[in-house]
């Protein structure tokens, strides 16, 4: 099964919402309660709150950083 962590972002200086993207996937684990925050200006950071390679068993730390710049560049 796979889980993947999704979020839609938007951009208060245009009026419109970015289209969905995945950060992360666990094929057969769980990704859940994803946190989102800008460490320094620019430099964005994902993170899970759980995160397992099999099921509940395994626990992984997910930590993503992503630049802003390539990040809504993508979108």
């Amino acid at each position: 099964m796979c889980l993947p962590v999704r979020w839609w972002i938007f951009r208060r200086s245009s009026l419109w919402w970015w289209k969905p993207g995945v950060l992360a996937r666990q094929e057969g684990g769980q990704l859940s309660y994803p946190y989102l925050f800008e460490r320094r200006p620019g430099e964005l950071w994902a993170i899970a709150g759980f995160a397992f390679q099999s099921g509940w068993k395994e626990p992984v730390p997910l930590r993503v950083k992503v630049s802003e710049d390539v990040f809504f560049r993508q979108g």
